[in-house]
């Protein structure tokens, strides 16, 4: 599944605040999706933090990957 930045489809005075609502929005569908299913509130935010680890140590090195490609073509020579 990718990852797509947040759209405000409105100029919000807190960009913080507004991405913040649309994470709780996604996150209450879940938990909605996950009651519809029966599964108990415990189980799903241990699941929820399950994925949320794995995409931080995602995150994280697909960063640290970027960072290392970037550094070898600064330091590649031109011809």
């Amino acid at each position: 599944m990718k990852l797509v930045s947040t759209k405000v489809r409105f100029s919000h005075v807190n960009p913080k605040l507004a991405s913040q609502t649309a994470v709780q929005r996604a996150v209450r569908k879940i938990m909605a999706d996950a009651s519809a299913h029966n599964w108990p509130i415990e189980k799903t935010n241990n699941e929820m933090e399950k994925v949320l680890k794995h995409l931080r140590i995602s995150y994280f090195d697909d960063l640290a990957f970027v960072q290392k490609k970037d550094s070898r073509v600064s330091e590649q020579k031109p011809r």
